[in-house]
């Protein structure tokens, strides 16, 4: 089937100025014309669609996410009984892709599932059985015994010793591991373990992705030699300085730290709070305060020097939809970010990333046709990408409400 979306401002990724009234024209599941509305001709048999006044992009990557994650939810124990189950728990994470889907999300990179579960959502979802993004998942996150995700049922792999790392991530991967995602919190890991880890992944052709905050994991992270520091908001002048040398890419989810943060202040300034649990959102409420005056500034000074930003939401609480990268992109140009380098760390920056910018991240001839139509321009106001109106996945209506195409 061919398509053109015709009169519309279009930001195709790639970072230059917006085209006003241009046409895109798809064929098949790719572009196949990009242009401006009088170079661009319409072929006599596309389905064509007027969408004068909005604004035309790439489909949106979030670069990490748990599509798996229920924990947060209130049923999850019932009768002092954990009521979730492999297929509920599948269920959940199909619930989730509808949601995504809706919100011009195309692309996810699951950074850590319940057992393998996200394989079997990955499978439904390119055979079509189900509704959602493109999936990228590493399966379950790898850390040292008693290392973070441990205390999650089914989310982590614990491993001991060089050869026990080496045989995790062989594990992930024979499971079908698009990427390796591996979870630091602060010194758990050998330098030996590691590198390890990082130069198995690379062998087999993975890239890593790794979870780090407080020092000196971010340096250890670099050292190893992986491919993407998640979280990272301890991260200092001179491991940007690495970061940038390397090429390592910052994923960065402010918005759940965000969340966090307003969460344990509620609960430490709540007076029914038993006194064990107070005690340790008051610590968190003291962690999160130093996050938020070392954040802001790294990011700012990360634009400031050129390492490559991408975005992802971690989101985890039930009342916020998993997809929140909108949110993301808006609190992010709240910290100071430029708008553009914001979308582009949803879609192109966020393709090269993952490894996928030959096909995806950008509107440009060749690429699979991915994209999203929304009110409005972000680029004055992000809050437009909150209002998507069309999502098309590899040249598939996956919504509309923008009205009927047409005959030229």
């Amino acid at each position: 089937m061919k398509i053109a979306l015709t009169h519309c401002r279009l930001i195709d990724g790639l970072g230059g100025a917006p085209l006003s009234d241009a046409t895109v024209v798809i064929d098949g599941n790719r572009f196949a014309a990009v242009g401006s509305g009088a170079t661009v001709p319409i072929p006599p048999d596309a389905q064509v669609l007027d969408v004068a006044g909005r604004t035309v992009l790439p489909g949106l990557i979030d670069l990490h996410l748990h599509l798996t994650w229920y924990y947060y939810r209130p049923d999850v124990v019932v009768g002092g009984m954990l009521t979730y189950t492999d297929p509920r728990v599948a269920l959940v994470g199909a619930w989730h892709m509808g949601q995504l889907l809706d919100a011009g999300i195309t692309t996810v990179r699951d950074a850590g599932s319940r057992g393998h579960i996200v394989f079997d959502l990955q499978w439904a979802q390119s055979e079509g059985l189900i509704r959602g993004p493109r999936i990228l998942a590493s399966g379950r996150l790898i850390a040292p015994t008693g290392g973070h995700g441990s205390e999650n049922l089914g989310l982590g792999l614990e491993f001991d010793g060089v050869a026990g790392a080496r045989h995790a991530v062989r594990e992930e991967i024979k499971a079908g591991a698009d990427f390796i995602k591996l979870a630091a919190l602060q010194d758990e890991w050998t330098i030996e373990e590691l590198h390890a880890a990082v130069d198995q992944a690379h062998r087999m052709g993975r890239k890593v992705a790794i979870h780090v905050n407080y020092p000196p994991s971010i340096t250890n992270a670099l050292n190893a030699g992986v491919d993407s520091i998640e979280h990272g908001c301890l991260v200092t002048e001179a491991e940007l300085e690495q970061m940038l040398a390397q090429g390592t890419f910052w994923v960065v989810t402010a918005l759940i730290y965000k969340k966090q943060f307003e969460s344990f202040k509620a609960q430490a300034a709540d007076p029914n709070t038993p006194a064990q649990l107070a005690a340790r959102a008051r610590d968190q409420v003291r962690r999160h305060e130093w996050i938020w005056d070392k954040m802001p500034k790294a990011l700012l000074r990360a634009v400031e020097m050129g390492v490559k930003i991408g975005v992802g939401t971690d989101q985890l609480y039930a009342d916020i939809c998993i997809a929140a990268l909108a949110l993301d992109m808006a609190l992010l140009v709240e910290i100071g970010l430029p708008p553009m380098l914001v979308l582009q760390g949803a879609t192109s920056t966020a393709a090269e990333c993952m490894g996928r910018e030959g096909d995806l991240g950008t509107v440009e001839a060749g690429k699979l046709a991915d994209l999203v139509v929304v009110d409005g321009d972000p680029l004055s106001d992000m809050a437009a990408m909150q209002q998507v109106k069309l999502v098309i996945t590899e040249g598939q209506v996956a919504k509309n409400q923008v009205g009927h195409f047409s005959r030229p």
